[in-house]
């Protein structure tokens, strides 16, 4: 009669099954909210390129503080915003690239671009001790986070066993499963019921179970994202193409051989 406590363990962390997505969806909340402050200051800087434009400052006493890295000063800091959109944009299409050392770079610059800013508001927040700049800086620390889960998803999805309540098991793990289910049919004893709970336990809870739902969660959002994620790459490309020309038409950069020769 106490058999059934085996399905009743095995269902208790399904209450977490909807973290891994939040995380996956903070991560490009972050790459979508940094790309957008990016293109503002483009956008002010085009006009206008004179003065410093900050994403992030704050003031203590008589002296101001900057971010390192988000704060954009004449025509080098219009073209240091054009390097940083750019660097994100190829950053974010390489991740969802199929080759493992290509997407391991996208991950890298992404990450890399996070923690950029999780430091930078960290350090203000230390320097001004306001509650919103703190605020932010948790905010910031929460996306790098999250930026970093994604980055570690596929290696878990290779390497990672598949779980034991999985659908449809295989090789070894599906003998496992079977032999588990006829055992439980057949225990009388107490003491063997509660061995095979505390076994099927621990292997519910063990970091190669976790890793593999969390990797089987992503490779289903993923599929489902792959239409959006290749209609924001060719966005990304004409906008780029379109900024090259611009670009060239204000002779910002010099025209190419080829169109010199038309």
């Amino acid at each position: 009669m106490r058999v059934p406590a085996i399905a009743t363990t095995l269902s208790l962390p399904r209450w977490a099954a909807p973290l891994p997505r939040l995380a996956v969806g903070g991560a490009w909340l972050f790459i979508v909210f940094s790309l957008a402050h990016l293109a503002w200051v483009v956008a002010v800087k085009w006009g206008d390129p004179a003065g410093v434009t900050t994403l992030y400052q704050t003031t203590v006493g008589e002296e101001t503080f900057r971010a390192w890295g988000l704060a954009y000063a004449g025509t080098l800091g219009l073209l240091l915003a054009l390097a940083e959109a750019a660097a994100v944009g190829a950053g974010v299409a390489m991740s969802l690239r199929a080759r493992p050392k290509i997407r391991r770079i996208g991950h890298l610059i992404l990450i890399a671009w996070s923690a950029l800013w999780a430091l930078n508001l960290l350090r203000l927040a230390s320097l001004d001790l306001q509650l919103d700049t703190t605020c932010q800086a948790m905010a910031m620390i929460a996306f790098f986070g999250c930026t970093v889960y994604r980055a570690a998803l596929p290696e878990a999805r290779r390497g990672a066993a598949t779980p034991v309540e999985a659908r449809a098991p295989a090789g070894k793990e599906r003998v496992i499963v079977q032999q588990t289910s006829l055992t439980s049919r057949h225990v009388t004893s107490t003491s063997q019921v509660k061995e095979i709970t505390r076994t099927v336990r621990e292997k519910h809870r063990s970091p190669a179970a976790l890793a593999s739902r969390l990797g089987a969660m992503t490779g289903r959002l993923g599929r489902a994202m792959k239409p959006a994620a290749r209609s924001v790459g060719r966005s990304l490309a004409a906008g780029g193409r379109r900024i090259r020309h611009y670009l060239r038409d204000k002779g910002v950069i010099p025209h190419s051989t080829r169109s010199s020769r038309a």
